[in-house]
Formats: structure tokens, C-alpha cells, sequence
């Protein structure tokens, strides 16, 4: 035993890279011990099948005492169940008596469930952030499209531009543009 951990703790360093000789001292002596109370298992017959049984079989006793239990507890509920239906049966009638409800209306599928509507955002922006600000339209297009005037012109305004109007023809008038009328020719 002792030339078992003797080697075991002189090769073992060789093999380690820590960094510090504390560390490997501990390392060695730990490695030692493991090696001396595993050889002290297997010499004093501790892994004999007596004593792995000795371990198992108190767990197999509760985990079949626990089975018994589950199986007595479902037949159990299967009796109330068989015992409970006519009463169920009977309110169940009476409730379909009472609101009018036909077998066929209960085979129909459920209706889907419309989604929750979002929170309204806070007027307050998040903080660090900006509030979004919507500019008013500037342009109004001959179908009352719309557009502010920033970011890149939209298609409908090219077309009617690259057919021979003016962008300015389009133009919304400052004050007609607060009440959302007419456009300015």
C-alpha cells in the first residue's frame, strides 16, 4: 500500500502545472490520503456484495412500499370517480336544462381566444431616450396620400414628378395643413 501511494504521489507533480508550491504540496498529500483510504477499502472487504446489499436494499423496500401506495391511491380515485359520475352526470343535465345548451354546441369546437391587448405606451419616453416626434404631413397626393417631407420621397411622388408635375404642385398649405383639407395647386 504505501509503495502504491508512494509512486502515485512522485509521478503525480510531474503531471500537475500549478503554479505555486503550496498548491502542489496540497495536491499530493490530498492524492495520498485518496490513495491509502481506497486501499484500506478494498483490503478490509467493504465492496463485498453483503454490504453493497446493505445499501440497496433499504432504498428497493421503500421504492416498492411506494408503488403499493401509488397503486392502492389510483384505484382509490377510480372508485371515487365511478362512485361520483351519476351526481356529475345529473348537474351537468341540469345545467344544460338551465342555459340551453345542446350536445351539439359542446362537439363544436371552442372559439379561439382573441389576444390580450397591449398596454398603452407611457407618454413619458424610457430613460436616455428621445420621444418620437410625428411631424405633420407636407405633401398630399391627388389619392389623399401623405408624406412629411423627410427621409426619401415615396414612389407615388416620383411617379406623379417623373410625370411632369411639380413637387410644389403637391405641396400641403400651412394652414390647411393643421386642419387636414385641401391641397394647394
Amino acid at each position: 500500500m504505501a509503495v502504491l501511494g508512494h509512486s502515485c504521489g512522485r509521478a503525480f507533480p510531474k503531471l500537475l502545472k500549478t503554479k505555486t508550491q503550496a498548491g502542489q504540496l496540497w495536491l499530493h498529500s490530498f492524492v495520498r490520503n485518496a490513495v491509502d483510504i481506497l486501499a484500506k477499502f478494498t483490503l478490509e472487504a467493504h465492496y463485498d456484495a453483503c454490504w453493497f446489499n446493505s445499501l440497496i436494499k433499504p432504498n428497493m423496500n421503500e421504492l416498492v412500499k411506494l408503488r403499493q401506495q401509488i397503486t392502492e391511491m389510483e384505484k382509490q380515485a377510480a372508485e371515487l370517480k365511478k362512485k361520483n359520475r351519476p351526481a356529475v352526470l345529473a348537474e351537468l343535465r341540469e345545467q344544460m336544462a338551465a342555459y340551453r345548451i345542446t350536445a351539439e354546441e359542446l362537439s363544436r369546437p371552442a372559439p379561439k381566444a382573441r389576444p390580450k391587448a397591449t398596454p398603452a405606451k407611457s407618454a413619458s419616453p424610457a430613460k436616455g431616450k428621445k420621444p418620437v416626434v410625428s411631424s405633420p404631413a407636407k405633401y398630399r397626393g391627388p389619392e389623399g396620400q401623405q408624406w412629411t417631407g423627410r427621409g426619401t420621397a415615396p414612389k407615388w411622388l416620383n411617379d406623379l414628378v417623373a410625370g411632369g408635375k411639380a413637387r410644389e404642385d403637391f405641396l400641403i398649405a400651412p394652414d390647411s395643413a393643421a386642419s387636414g383639407s385641401a391641397v394647394a395647386e
